[in-house]
């Protein structure tokens, strides 16, 4: 047990510089000291790959569960070549979505593997 958590932590460790690289695209809701402290305490999941990262959550909504791909950096084919594994986990856990949040060029990315454009969000910071 102790080694499987010393080996989670390494992975994630191996993979800040990705995983801070997609950050600083985003729209600020996460830091990387977020996402450590999720991922440690197990309510969201590291995927490395040879050259890339990425992060998701289970998310269960009134009307269905989704694994959310919160963060993904570096190969975009190795990232897209992940779906499949993506999706398998997804019907482990019992959802019936795979949503990404991201950048517009995930979209165009992502459209041979299934996904659709169902929303878009618009940020407004808004002043103290």
């Amino acid at each position: 047990m102790m080694s499987d958590i010393r080996s989670l932590y390494q992975k994630l460790m191996a993979a800040r510089p990705l995983l801070e690289s997609a950050l600083a695209n985003g729209i600020g809701a996460y830091s990387f000291a977020d996402i450590k402290e999720a991922v440690m305490a197990g309510d969201m999941q590291l995927w490395t790959l040879d050259s890339s990262a990425a992060i998701t959550e289970i998310v269960r909504y009134p009307q269905y569960t989704a694994v959310v791909i919160v963060l993904g950096a570096g190969n975009m084919d190795e990232l897209r070549d992940a779906v499949p594994e993506v999706e398998e986990f997804a019907r482990i856990v019992g959802a019936q979505r795979i949503l990404v949040c991201g950048r517009l060029g995930w979209l165009r990315a992502l459209k041979d593997k299934g996904f659709t454009s169902a929303q878009a969000w618009a940020v407004k910071e808004v002043s103290a």
